[in-house]
């Protein structure tokens, strides 16, 4: 993938679709029932969601969540990041206009719909448009 050589233009952002809020901070984690006993039991956090193989916290400003690495679609690291917007179609088109093409289409989940991303760099996110 190739992407766009900096311009003038930065610094300036784009409105057109702004970024709406942050999404959980996800750890892909091996040892997924080791990892819950140590965020619960060592450092005392609450779980407020819970499926096989995913638990979300509630750590405010932000949300924690632990993600059973043999349930990840993919191999984004160890982590991951998800950056809410109101309009995924939208956001998908911009960043197509500004070279940055995504490498996958949008995917429908139960939460939301979903546009996988990779930066210059290679860091792989998430652009949420929750449910």
């Amino acid at each position: 993938m190739t992407f766009p050589s900096p311009t003038p233009e930065l610094g300036k952002g784009s409105a057109a679709v702004p970024i709406t809020g942050w999404g959980p901070v996800l750890l892909f984690v091996d040892r997924f029932a080791e990892c819950r006993l140590f965020y619960e039991q060592g450092l005392g956090l609450v779980p407020q969601v819970q499926r096989p193989g995913f638990v979300e916290y509630a750590v405010p400003p932000l949300t924690l969540a632990l993600h059973a690495t043999e349930h990840r679609r993919a191999d984004p690291g160890p982590g991951a990041l998800h950056l809410h917007v109101d309009d995924v179609d939208a956001m998908a088109a911009q960043l197509t206009a500004a070279g940055f093409p995504p490498p996958a289409p949008v995917a429908p989940w139960p939460w939301g719909r979903e546009l996988g991303v990779v930066d210059p760099a290679g860091f792989a996110f998430d652009l949420l448009e929750a449910r």
